[in-house]
């Protein structure tokens, strides 16, 4: 009779398609769902979002570059997340309760830094890197429409955040903005 160890069972797991399909898909419907729970951008029906979260999920998953992409962006994130976990316990280890507002910002700094990181990794280990180049750096057209569309939306958005609401003054705006709770 075989002996069936914990290895044995995930490489059988492995072999079946759970970790490249099952996995990645459950994981990119709960992502998807919860975004449009959250952001409420089609109404309140949850049916509409699972019905989006499924036809996202499958269509993810049938394409033939994202599928072994995910299998190495997910692995990569869970490095990142144990990267992040480790600053985090650093930083409230070695940081004053009271002046806690400024690592704030560092802390979410280095989470942005660690994103990054994670998808150049993961892109890098896909061996994705000739498509992205085509993609950002051999389209010129798509750069320029990329700083004026950014340009135009920082307008927008100065425009609104500085509008004053209520009895607010702009600074005072801006103060709440970003200052956190």
């Amino acid at each position: 009779m075989p002996v069936l160890d914990f290895r044995s069972i995930l490489e059988i797991w492995r072999n079946a398609g759970i970790f490249d399909i099952i996995l990645p898909f459950l994981l990119i419907f709960a992502l998807v769902f919860a975004i449009l729970e959250k952001s409420k951008i089609l109404g309140s029906n949850r049916a509409v979002y699972a019905i989006i979260s499924l036809a996202i999920s499958f269509f993810s998953i049938s394409n033939p570059y994202l599928t072994p992409f995910f299998a190495i962006l997910f692995a990569n994130a869970a490095l990142g997340f144990a990267v992040l976990l480790v600053f985090v316990l650093l930083l409230g280890m070695f940081t004053a309760k009271d002046g806690k507002n400024g690592w704030i910002w560092v802390g979410m700094l280095f989470g942005i830094v660690i994103f990054f990181w994670v998808l150049g990794r993961s892109i890098n280990d896909a061996g994705l890197q000739p498509l992205v180049y085509e993609f950002f750096y051999a389209n010129p057209v798509l750069w320029s429409t990329v700083i004026y569309g950014g340009a135009i939306l920082a307008v927008i958005v100065l425009v609104v955040v500085m509008v004053p609401h209520g009895d607010e003054t702009p600074g005072e705006t801006l103060k709440k903005l970003f200052t956190p709770r």
